[in-house]
């Protein structure tokens, strides 16, 4: 279901079952089967891009917003991931406090920086994505480019980060320093 801009009565209705069916789809996440969790992160993602406010720290995915960012990162299919990645971010945007919040912090930007890593391994010949290996984070640089066609989501990905690199200040860099040395030198080479 892809839905951007829904009728109001789709937004009212949302809005009525919103935390039934938050709670439904984050038990799938937390699951972790693959190929169920990743689904859960995609339709997650569709929901916030309609109401992005309604995913605060009070909700189960302000609990631990690292676990959406983890299934999002593993999903192939680039239209799915980006519009995964996009809600995300919209509800990111709407409440920093499920990203930036004292107890979620170093996790949840850590799985940040790893699912915009995600964007960027070699597309297969479909076009989709496979996730980040070791191969990634330890050997040889094999990071690419953020896809060109992906223009709307590099740009909510580039504000998002200015956002947290000015809510957390000098902390932003100690965190970057902590990433493994391919993703630290992606963020500082594509994000600084």
């Amino acid at each position: 279901m892809r839905c951007k801009n829904p009728p109001d009565s789709v937004k009212h209705t949302l809005m009525a079952v919103q935390g039934k069916l938050l709670s439904a789809i984050w038990e799938l996440i937390m699951g972790g089967q693959v190929g169920i969790a990743e689904n859960a992160g995609v339709a997650m993602g569709r929901l916030a891009q309609i109401d992005g406010a309604g995913f605060g720290a009070s909700t189960v995915v302000g609990q631990d917003i690292a676990l959406w960012l983890g299934a999002i990162g593993n999903v192939y299919d680039r239209q799915e991931k980006a519009d995964a990645f996009l809600g995300c971010i919209q509800a990111i945007m709407g409440n920093s406090d499920i990203l930036m919040g004292e107890t979620h912090r170093p996790g949840s930007l850590s799985a940040l920086f790893m699912c915009i890593a995600s964007f960027h391994v070699d597309p297969q010949e479909d076009g989709g994505f496979t996730p980040v290996t070791s191969d990634h984070l330890h050997g040889p640089f094999l990071f690419k480019a953020f896809p060109g066609d992906m223009v709307e989501l590099d740009g909510a990905i580039r504000q998002l980060l200015g956002e947290v690199r000015r809510g957390m200040g000098p902390e932003f860099g100690k965190v970057v320093e902590r990433l493994p040395g391919n993703v630290r030198k992606l963020m500082q080479q594509s994000y600084s």
